[in-house]
């Protein structure tokens, strides 16, 4: 056998990469194949079964090793749907892994659910989305960014962006506006400082919270490719077009949603929270959003670190998306990222997304620490679901009843504050003021990038950053197969009539 005498590479050396590929559920075969990359393969070797001695010698054990039963995953689910409670097999399947560890098969997971909800296993059913394909021509070709308004009502808003080519979802922020430019732009700043570089382009509906990222990505664009000049090089889609972030929110209000709208409910129907309220809005957002922030960066790393279901209508790669946007060579991609110098990205912070304005602020600073002080003198009780409300009405009598020096400058604050412009719905007519970033002017919309693959109307539309993209063999075998289907139903349906 190929390296059957050499040493394994030190652990130290080896355990993060190792670990990392099995969060992916990677199994040991592909795991030493991924190894391969990360030492020196003249002086090491590294075969499957010493993947698994490694694997089992750091307790990342495998499903079967870890052989668990109804008893051991009995809390774990229950835990899992109090907050999560219409999740299926899978989505627990996943979450089990992510949050927990713990490796469990479908139909163990199955028996639990049939044995203790029966009807609600009945209930549900795949859903089918109205398909509309469109490809990227690799990672970091486009990036596409939306905005979710359905938890207007509490004062919360949300946006995401989302990688086109891998499905590896870049961020999904809950804040208190989406829809300041200067906000939105401070996402993807932070974005592009982590990876170190940009994208070809990026992608949004045609609404000015966005107008910040195309500000932002066009003049880093243009600062590196002079070419690119008279361009804008952000891409406005029109018409339910930005697909990938919709499929986003399309999972997330699916899965995640229900659990957390249904306590969030509560308190509003028990008259607990009213969002018009200046003192109650600025408690509720000062506790909502870091909680529900991290429940949602947990969601992400679930459905980064678990490959989506097996699709055959998929033409893109099929794959654990954080492996496919970490290591797109590995599926025959390429990388489109564009390297970025940290003095570009502080440069572009400071003119499309300035860290002092307001609306990075979660609350008042003021507000904020009194918030804090309470809540210290509260014992700092975790906030979770089934505490979230207990914890906002002990600390809004306290606001209420605790005499405090800081009385006067917070009655300012309430006083300033107008909540109900936080909850009303957007009208992207007529933006408020505070919302408004002009849009760099004289560039041309960008459209160079549109290339259609087989026959409308269900082609597949490359829509990104490359003049003339190369067409991947998997779309354009998809393709060919979609126009000789076509062509026969076309010309069935001229015998039918003739007949």
């Amino acid at each position: 056998m190929p390296n059957q005498y050499k040493p394994i590479p030190p652990i130290d050396e080896i355990q993060e990469y190792i670990t990392y590929f099995y969060r992916c559920r990677l199994n040991d075969k592909e795991i030493a194949k991924e190894m391969k990359d990360h030492y020196d393969q003249d002086k090491y070797g590294l075969s499957v079964a010493s993947v698994k001695r490694v694997r089992k010698s750091l307790g990342l054990l495998s499903t079967r090793q870890q052989k668990h039963s109804l008893d051991s995953i009995n809390r774990q689910i229950e835990e899992i749907r109090a907050r999560f409670p219409t999740r299926g097999i899978e989505n627990i399947r996943k979450s089990l892994h992510t949050d927990y560890g713990m490796f469990v098969p479908r139909p163990l997971i199955a028996k639990f659910l049939k044995q203790t909800e029966p009807e609600a296993v009945e209930q549900r059913k795949a859903r089918r989305l109205v398909r509309k394909c469109y490809w990227a021509a690799g990672v970091n070709d486009t990036w596409s960014q939306d905005q979710h308004d359905k938890w207007g009502r509490f004062g919360l808003w949300l946006h995401a962006c989302v990688d086109v080519f891998s499905g590896y979802i870049i961020w999904i922020k809950i804040w208190w506006n989406n829809r300041n430019p200067r906000v939105v732009c401070s996402w993807y700043i932070d974005a592009v400082r982590k990876l170190g570089a940009i994208p070809l382009v990026t992608q949004s509906d045609p609404g000015t919270e966005n107008y910040g990222v195309a500000n932002a990505q066009t003049v880093m664009r243009h600062s590196m490719d002079p070419s690119l000049a008279d361009t804008m090089q952000h891409r406005w889609m029109h018409k339910k077009q930005n697909i990938k972030a919709e499929i986003v929110w399309s999972l997330l209000r699916h899965d995640w949603t229900p659990g957390f709208e249904n306590t969030l409910d509560k308190g509003v129907n028990q008259g607990w929270y009213k969002a018009t309220d200046p003192l109650e809005s600025l408690l509720f957002r000062w506790l909502a959003i870091p909680w529900l922030q991290a429940e949602l960066d947990s969601w992400i790393v679930m459905r980064n670190f678990n490959a989506p279901r097996a699709d055959k209508n998929k033409v893109l790669p099929h794959g654990v998306p954080e492996m496919v946007y970490s290591k797109p060579e590995s599926f025959g991609a390429l990388d489109f990222k564009i390297p970025v110098s940290p003095d570009l990205v502080d440069r572009a912070e400071q003119d499309h997304a300035p860290p002092g304005h307001e609306v990075h602020e979660l609350v008042p600073p003021i507000f904020a620490a009194r918030a804090h002080e309470l809540y210290t003198k509260l014992g700092n009780p975790p906030v979770t679901s089934a505490s979230f409300w207990d914890v906002y009405k002990t600390m809004l009598w306290e606001f209420c009843n605790t005499p405090t020096p800081l009385s006067h400058p917070i009655a300012s604050v309430l006083t300033a504050f107008d909540a109900s412009k936080h909850v009303a719905p957007p009208d992207p007519e007529n933006p408020l003021p505070e919302n408004i970033v002009p849009l760099l002017p004289g560039l041309k919309e960008l459209r160079a990038g549109d290339d259609m693959v087989g026959e409308l109307p269900e082609g597949f539309l490359y829509i990104g950053g490359l003049s003339k993209p190369i067409i991947p063999p998997s779309i354009a075998e998809a393709a060919a197969k979609l126009t000789t289907a076509q062509k026969g139903k076309t010309k069935g349906s001229k015998q039918g009539s003739n007949s």
